[in-house]
């Protein structure tokens, strides 16, 4: 019999072609060849109770009645808060149910280790889950961004510190958030270990569809992905080359602030807002793309790129890409070599640099191949898959064959 893992996440795919991000789904699914593979995240409207997807076990949570279930997905728990204040009433809802459904799998299902992503809450959910199951299987943690950027204050450190003093091991996905996360004294054991993409079949290179004239930027339309700049900086970029266009692939609560912007530019019909899109329609947009751009701030409430997964997609779909030089990029992108650094909050910076690769086709070229080759590398998932899974291997004493 397999030993078992419970996977706890706040984001995961409610149905297919789902535009939310997959990597949890995408993780996970490689695990269930040595591993019984069971995942609880927050029911939607629209979504299963209950599926099996590549033989993940996929159980969703309800916390309120189906047209209030709003505080996941559609841009994260964060984003959703901030935005509408009112959601704070399903915090508490929402983190209780997800402790039910969990405290009942981990009985009924003899669970072996917990697999949380984020801190809070599924960190907390893992803890309390395991002390009041009194099965105790091994917890491991992953924080992805928000969870260690955000909510400093001291009765919310103090939480996240209880959590990673009493999980058995955290990973995170950048070497920028290992620092913040020991300024937190963590006694757990931390490895780096990013999130990865399909670097061998999806996101690959396509020259016969690259078109010179084609910016693109992908992400959620929050404020942390600083796209206000971008299209500021497109708008100067128009007046030397005005047969560009900018494609801004993603959904978010700042979708509609931001067209309004465009428009009030006069530029909107040189930008296309596509939404979301399923993960299966975005290499097609990246291929056709000659340079990516991606003006990540830091928002007011201090979140900012945990890692920064879309860079690695672009870079292996043959972008030129351009970012803002925050820690947890650094990751991926180093200066003039896989990439080129822009300064935050900078439009000028991205009028200069997109105007300099736009004039150097030979530059261009280099830091497409250079990128290509740097996140094939290192952030395929069968690079990072087997590095999970030697991490929970060695947890559970099992033998890697």
């Amino acid at each position: 019999m397999k030993p078992k893992i419970l996977v706890l996440s706040s984001t995961f795919p409610r149905w297919d072609n789902d535009h939310e991000p997959p990597f949890v789904y995408e993780l996970s699914r490689r695990f269930t060849d040595k591993y019984e593979v069971h995942v609880l995240a927050p029911h939607a409207s629209g979504s299963m109770h209950h599926e099996t997807l590549d033989n993940l076990l996929v159980h969703r949570f309800r916390y309120a009645p189906e047209k209030l279930e709003k505080l996941a997905y559609d841009g994260g728990i964060s984003t959703n808060l901030r935005r509408r204040p009112l959601r704070y009433l399903l915090v508490l809802p929402f983190i209780l149910a997800e402790l039910l459904y969990a405290i009942r799998i981990v009985r009924k299902e003899n669970v072996d280790l917990i697999h949380a992503h984020w801190i809070i809450p599924q960190g907390l959910v893992a803890i309390l889950a395991a002390t009041l199951a009194k099965k105790r299987p091994a917890i491991l943690v992953t924080a992805h961004g928000a969870d260690v950027y955000t909510r400093k204050s001291t009765l919310i450190s103090s939480i996240k510190r209880f959590i990673l003093n009493h999980c058995h091991h955290l990973t995170v996905v950048s070497q920028a958030m290992a620092i913040s996360v020991r300024q937190l004294k963590a006694k757990c054991d931390i490895d780096i270990i990013p999130m990865g993409t399909d670097l061998t079949a999806t996101f690959v290179p396509d020259n016969s569809k690259k078109h010179d004239s084609q910016l693109i930027f992908v992400g959620r339309l929050v404020e942390k992905k600083g796209v206000e700049y971008l299209i500021d900086g497109f708008k100067k970029l128009l007046s030397k080359y005005p047969h560009l266009t900018l494609v801004i692939v993603g959904h978010g609560p700042e979708k509609e602030p931001l067209q309004e912007h465009a428009r009030t530019l006069g530029i909107l019909e040189k930008v296309k807002f596509t939404g979301g899109l399923p993960q299966a329609e975005l290499p097609a947009y990246l291929q056709q793309s000659s340079i990516a751009i991606f003006p990540f701030i830091q928002a007011d409430d201090g979140d900012q790129e945990g890692f920064g997964l879309v860079l690695v997609e672009a870079m292996g779909c043959g972008c030129a890409t351009i970012a803002t030089n925050l820690p947890a990029v650094k990751d991926i992108i180093r200066d003039k070599i896989t990439g080129v650094f822009i300064r935050e909050k900078n439009s000028d910076d991205i009028f200069s640099t997109v105007s300099e690769l736009l004039d150097d086709p030979v530059l261009r070229k280099k830091l497409s191949i250079s990128g290509r080759k740097h996140v094939e590398d290192s952030f395929d998932w069968a690079v990072i898959a087997s590095s999970y899974l030697k991490l929970i291997n060695t947890m559970l004493r099992v033998s890697p064959d």
